[in-house]
């Protein structure tokens, strides 16, 4: 009997020991990570209306200007050719030096004379040894004689001509050993730092003018491809095909446009009478009969569900929705159905 109970304790112990090295073994297991996915998402857009305006706009540099020098001479040397690109304050033309030095040369020997001449009668003057009309005749011709040295070297500094700002050589109008006068338009320059889209609109888009909330531009050689705009200004009064200019700044100059293209411009003009938001037709999904989207926190980079009532899909192909969204909002555009509440997420394209 007592090797009965002895057993029966024997195998109990050894339970309750296999139960606590279970339990322990449990306790150090690490708790699996939280899955992060990767996502990609879009803005919110405010309201465009349903109106949309297709017209046709010239492609324009943000400035030309005809380049000239101040002095008249020969040219003695051009540095550049009609669509060379130029960096700022590079070497552009140069009239021949020689006439310029020799005048340097002669006004300041004159002033120096005159400078010395002014320093004997001053001297004399504080000792009481000369006119007082004589001294004032004296200081006068130093002042005049010190300007002409002063414009002999500026005109001798004036014989470069050089660029302004950087870009392109539109057209050269004088060459090596032609003689140009001051003032004299030597090259053109355009600069395409920056450039803008030039659209005319007819007298009722003009009263549409402030409803205009988006603007963007395709090219005949990247169909399907288009690039926004940014808005500059507006002339107030029409040209003589009764039409008003509107300007806009090209935002992306990777596009590859240049001054002179025609380009296809888009205007989305918003009904004062449309509350409905844009967002992605691809961001919109449905739970047990309702609609939501995917809203990225960017302070806990995590999403949260937020309920949209749909409305249709506008000409750009974004689907018009109410609901508790703004404007800017990031959403969720690409993945929405592998996702949960409060879910921590990466971003695809972080640079949005």
């Amino acid at each position: 009997m007592k090797a009965i109970n002895y057993f029966t304790s024997s195998v109990k112990f050894i339970l309750f020991l296999g139960l606590c090295l279970g339990m322990g073994a449990c306790s150090h297991k690490k708790a699996a990570p939280e899955e992060i996915k990767t996502v990609k998402v879009a803005r919110v857009i405010g309201a465009f209306g349903s109106e949309q305006k297709n017209l046709s706009g010239i492609v324009k540099e943000a400035e030309e200007i005809k380049l000239s020098f101040r002095i008249a001479g020969p040219i003695h040397r051009s540095y550049v050719k009609e669509g060379q690109y130029v960096h700022k304050g590079q070497l552009l033309a140069e009239i021949d030096p020689r006439d310029y030095r020799v005048q340097l040369s002669a006004s300041k020997a004159q002033y120096e004379q005159v400078n010395a001449e002014a320093s004997r009668i001053s001297t004399l003057y504080k000792h009481n040894n000369i006119a007082g009309n004589d001294y004032d005749k004296a200081i006068a011709g130093r002042r005049m004689a010190h300007a002409q040295y002063e414009n002999s070297q500026n005109q001798l500094h004036d014989v470069k001509l050089v660029a302004p700002f950087s870009g392109y050589i539109q057209e050269v109008y004088f060459h090596n050993n032609e003689t140009v006068a001051a003032g004299m338009p030597v090259v053109s320059m355009i600069d395409v730092s920056s450039l803008e889209v030039d659209v005319e609109i007819s007298a009722s888009l003009y009263l549409k003018k402030d409803r205009i909330r988006h603007a963007s531009y395709t090219m005949t050689e990247r169909p399907g491809i288009s690039y926004s705009l940014e808005p500059i200004d507006v002339v107030r009064k029409a040209n003589l095909n009764n039409l008003y200019k509107l300007r806009f700044r090209v935002t992306d100059l990777k596009s590859g446009i240049a001054p002179g293209m025609t380009v296809s411009v888009a205007l989305n003009i918003a009904d004062p009478g449309d509350q409905a938001l844009r967002v992605p037709v691809s961001a919109v999904f449905e739970q047990s009969g309702r609609s939501f989207v995917w809203v990225y926190n960017q302070e806990t980079q995590r999403v949260n569900q937020r309920e949209v009532q749909q409305l249709s899909v506008d000409t750009d192909g974004n689907e018009r929705v109410l609901g508790v969204l703004q404007s800017d909002d990031l959403i969720v555009s690409a993945g929405v159905h592998s996702l949960h509440e409060n879910q921590k997420v990466k971003l695809l394209n972080e640079t949005i």
